[in-house]
């Protein structure tokens, strides 16, 4: 958690999603799946101009790549579900860092972000959009309330995360809306990418895409072009909660194999 701006340039993200965003919209939202070009290109830009650069300074090697708003309005389902955001680079080699903000006012009733803190370290491989299915979708709605505490944030404040975190939040009870900014870093010079799962064929396809396409893309389309790779899902065992604390206890006492550099991982 790091204080990187004053409150008041968080005005301008309010002020932006007055003037292009949907205000009839109802629920959990973000800016990514509007179908206003103009509206997800505008906000790209001012996050990345306004807020990306002081985040940039505290990371290594790494640049922004993607910006969204992330809304939750004070009517509709707003819930947020334990999940992990979609893979979007090679992770063996680097994770992605996420750097998550309130724009305005965060409190128990508009909703915390909630986080499984150690979970990058035991909750490996690709995610897709839409996801597969998540090893800890049994118990989703326990682990939300009673393992991932509640993050609190001020105006100001910035939350940084590994990728691979498994993180949600409760739904909006305050009665305004809720607003977000959402940054994603991948390391400098690293190949975007982006994993479709096709339910039809039951494969999950992944794609090297450009800048571009995260402001472009239609998201419950495939995308329109070739992909490298392509895999059936694995459909994971199902955890409980006293085997994921088993999980967090091991990953905090000895690196998992997969958290280790590539160098030093035991076949």
């Amino acid at each position: 958690m790091v204080s990187v701006w004053e409150p008041e340039l968080l005005d301008r993200l309010v002020a932006l999603h007055e003037r292009w965003g949907d205000q009839d919209a109802r629920g959990y939202h973000v800016t990514a799946t509007s179908d206003d070009l103009d509206y997800r290109r505008a906000v790209s830009e001012e996050l990345m101009r306004s807020f990306a650069p002081a985040i940039s300074e505290l990371l290594v090697d790494y640049e922004p790549y993607t910006a969204v708003l992330v809304l939750k309005e004070a009517d509709g389902d707003s819930t947020v579900y334990a999940h992990q955001d979609g893979t979007c680079n090679d992770e063996d080699e680097r994770p992605g860092v996420v750097a998550w903000f309130p724009a305005t006012p965060l409190d128990e009733q508009a909703g915390y972000l909630r986080g499984l803190w150690g979970s990058h370290r035991y909750m490996p491989g690709i995610r897709s959009t839409p996801p597969t299915v998540a090893p800890f979708e049994a118990v989703r709605d326990e682990l939300l309330v009673e393992e991932m505490p509640p993050i609190e944030l001020s105006l100001g404040q910035a939350l940084l995360f590994d990728s691979r975190l498994v993180h949600g939040s409760e739904p909006n009870r305050s009665g305004r809306r809720r607003l977000a900014g959402y940054l994603r870093f991948h390391p400098i010079g690293a190949t975007a990418r982006h994993y479709w799962w096709d339910t039809e064929a039951n494969l999950v396809r992944g794609y090297s895409v450009d800048r571009d396409f995260f402001l472009t893309h239609v998201w419950n389309r495939a995308p329109d072009q070739a992909s490298f790779t392509a895999f059936t899902p694995e459909r994971p065992e199902q955890l409980t909660i006293a085997e994921l604390r088993r999980l967090r206890r091991r990953s905090q006492l000895r690196p998992l194999r997969w958290d280790r550099p590539v160098d030093q991982r035991i076949p």
